[in-house]
């Protein structure tokens, strides 16, 4: 499922992770600066976590080039949001908030948790809505 949000400075398309994006997904992530992998993110343990967490990821694609990615968790009572990373090219143009809004419009309306990397410095922020 394909989603084009008008509002923001360039076009793009939204649609749910699938583990065919992992490479280009893994690139992005470790070219952005600021996101810690982890050894619970190879191919099979990321296949595992959308395949628990179905439809609550995405990558946003411009032209058929992947130029964002987030995923996002469920654990039954809140939900989570990690690994948030936008093509250098393509940021400040609201690649990272869209992905963002997707994630938050399907599933995250009782309590979300963000942890945000900003130059060393970790910030967390709860709400309830």
């Amino acid at each position: 499922m394909y989603f084009v949000d008008q509002r923001y400075d360039i076009k793009f398309r939204i649609q749910e992770m699938k583990i065919q994006h992992y490479d280009e997904v893994m690139a992005i992530w470790k070219t952005s600066g600021g996101i810690a992998l982890r050894t619970s993110d190879p191919k099979q343990e990321i296949l595992n976590f959308l395949n628990r967490n179905q439809g609550l990821s995405f990558v946003a694609n411009r032209d058929g080039k992947l130029i964002g990615a987030v995923l996002c968790g469920y654990d039954g009572r809140r939900g989570y949001i990690y690994h948030l990373a936008v093509n250098k090219k393509y940021r400040f143009k609201g690649v990272g908030q869209a992905l963002i809004e997707r994630c938050l419009v399907l599933r995250f309306a009782n309590t979300v948790t963000y942890s945000f990397k900003y130059d060393e410095h970790v910030c967390s922020l709860s709400t309830k809505s």
